[in-house]
């Protein structure tokens, strides 16, 4: 269609869309998501043991510098799902030229 046409009027609009990759992208941070609540109940597991079965010093030390790193992974986990929910259902807004009458009919 013409947009030199005398009986047209060609008009930019706004469109919402889903960027394709968006699903793809939230998939990957859903995984490692998973992958790192996994890994955290691993550490909760071996902190379990330790405190059942380690005494003194070195656990102390252990406990102080170590026994977090279970719950900052929980943690960060849950931050990635947060992000792979907000990435899945991010959009944006695109303009795309359509043509119109001087009615206001759109013309495809």
């Amino acid at each position: 269609m013409s947009s030199g046409s005398p009986h047209l009027i060609a008009v930019r609009r706004p469109k919402v869309i889903h960027p394709p990759q968006a699903p793809v992208v939230a998939a990957v941070y859903d995984r490692a998501a998973e992958e790192l609540l996994g890994l955290s109940g691993e550490i909760g597991k071996l902190n379990d043991y330790l405190d059942s079965s380690w005494i003194g010093r070195a656990k102390e030390v252990y406990d102080r510098d170590h026994a977090h790193v279970g719950v900052d992974m929980q943690a960060v986990s849950e931050a990635l799902g947060a992000f792979a929910t907000e990435i899945g259902a991010m959009t944006v807004t695109i303009y795309e030229t359509v043509y119109m009458t001087p009615q206001g009919y759109i013309i495809d």
